[in-house]
């Protein structure tokens, strides 16, 4: 069927590949595709607690990003997700674009029992790293561009808090059931 397409191809042990847009129109010479897979890089680190203590079983995504997210974060007054100057939609519009046209990657790994995580078959490209928890908040890292593989990253969970305490002055029919 004539058209626009881009090709992707993805297989145990490399790398996600997606071609530049390839036009087919009735007629017209078939466009001649070389590709080459490629092994890709990994991603590596561990995933502490506040004391430093290894994380068994967090979870960690690498999720594609754009360094442009680390600037609008440490701007001024800037707004971001999250902070007193309400949503970035335009930050979220271009995730969303990244994710419809495909250019969105998000891949998972879990941590063993010393809190190690390693994530293979990375293309490069920016990417930002996230590790979650039960009884933990979750961590989002800073966008950083991959060229090669990395093992050095750290990810610091801090402990959900808890409220102790007595409730009075009710009488029992305020309780509710």
């Amino acid at each position: 069927q004539e058209g626009v397409y881009e090709v992707h191809i993805q297989a145990a042990q490399f790398a996600r590949y997606k071609s530049a847009e390839v036009e087919v129109r009735h007629g017209m010479q078939a466009a001649d595709l070389s590709i080459t897979v490629d092994p890709g890089v990994y991603v590596g680190g561990v995933v502490l607690n506040e004391r430093g203590d290894p994380v068994a079983n967090a979870d960690v995504e690498l999720r594609t990003a754009s360094l442009e997210d680390a600037t609008a974060n440490t701007q001024g007054n800037q707004p971001n997700a999250g902070g007193r100057g309400g949503m970035d939609f335009n930050r979220m519009a271009q995730g969303w674009m990244r994710s419809m046209s495909g250019a969105s990657v998000t891949l998972k790994a879990r941590t063993d029992s010393d809190g190690l995580f390693i994530i293979k078959h990375v293309a490069a490209g920016v990417f930002r790293l996230t590790a979650s928890s039960d009884g933990f908040t979750e961590k989002r890292g800073e966008p950083f561009e991959l060229t090669g593989s990395r093992s050095d990253f750290e990810l610091r969970l801090q402990a959900l808090a808890s409220i102790v305490g007595t409730v009075s002055g009710l009488v029992p029919s305020d309780v509710g059931e």
